[in-house]
């Protein structure tokens, strides 16, 4: 059997967290687990094992930036790769992102497969490093 890459999606929007669920079940071998916010993804990331984070950047408490940040000062979170996704894609936004070090970075509203390449492309990254 096939290794099943495990992803937690975090995300506050039930609607759009099914849809991106649902978006990365068809896109391929992925067991994937919700969070309805930062601070339920840190629980279930101390938790479980996780081989990718995507993460919604604007929600309430903890939001996902300052998860991406919570994870990078934990040691066994630490290198757990990071996918933001935000409605806001300014420049200024995107590049708080990438000086955060986040791994990806989605502009909402995307499809399936530009959901599937940036996985592809976070978890590729990952094995070659």
């Amino acid at each position: 059997m096939l290794y099943e890459k495990r992803v937690l999606i975090a995300e506050d929007s039930v609607l759009l967290r099914r849809l991106v669920v649902s978006m990365l079940q068809v896109a391929g071998d992925f067991v994937v687990d919700e969070a309805g916010d930062g601070a339920e993804a840190l629980a279930a990331l101390r938790a479980n094992r996780y081989d990718l984070v995507v993460s919604d950047w604007n929600m309430g408490g903890l939001d996902g930036l300052q998860l991406f940040r919570a994870m990078r000062d934990e040691p066994a979170l630490a290198g757990i790769p990071f996918i933001l996704m935000s409605g806001e894609h300014t420049p200024d936004t995107i590049a708080r992102a990438v000086d955060a070090g986040v791994f990806g970075f989605l502009p909402k509203p995307f499809s399936r497969d530009q959901l599937a390449r940036q996985v592809e492309r976070v978890l590729a990254a990952r094995v070659a490093a």
